[in-house]
């Protein structure tokens, strides 16, 4: 019984997280996936880039930087959201645990940016 119960409960919990696929979400306890979201404009400027982005299903949209020139990973995280920007696709940005997608943040740097054609 004990084991019936506990596949119910995360048949119910799957259910529940692939309805709500297309929000902002909590991953683990270390960090937020921001997205899926539209790029609306990248920004390069002296010492960073910054991605506008908008996320239609929940509404918001914000700034948010991607980081600054001298990091290693700054090559390829523009190059996806240049390539999502191009195609019209959505992205989605993976930042520390707790932050807020809705508001700007030129100062958290993500940890991934996903670019997914199911998107």
């Amino acid at each position: 019984m004990k084991l019936i119960t506990q596949v119910f409960a995360l048949n119910v919990a799957a259910l529940i997280f692939s309805s709500i696929a297309s929000a902002d979400n909590a991953v683990g306890t270390w960090g937020m996936d921001c997205g899926p979201a539209d790029v609306l404009k990248i920004q390069t400027q002296k010492n960073e880039v910054l991605v506008y982005l908008h996320n239609p299903t929940v509404g918001w949209k914000a700034w948010k930087g991607i980081g600054s020139h001298t990091d290693v990973f700054l090559k390829s995280y523009q190059a996806v959201v240049q390539q999502a920007m191009a195609q019209g696709k959505k992205i989605t940005v993976r930042f520390p645990a707790g932050h807020n997608c809705a508001a700007t943040d030129y100062s958290s740097k993500p940890y991934m940016v996903n670019l997914s054609l199911d998107v």
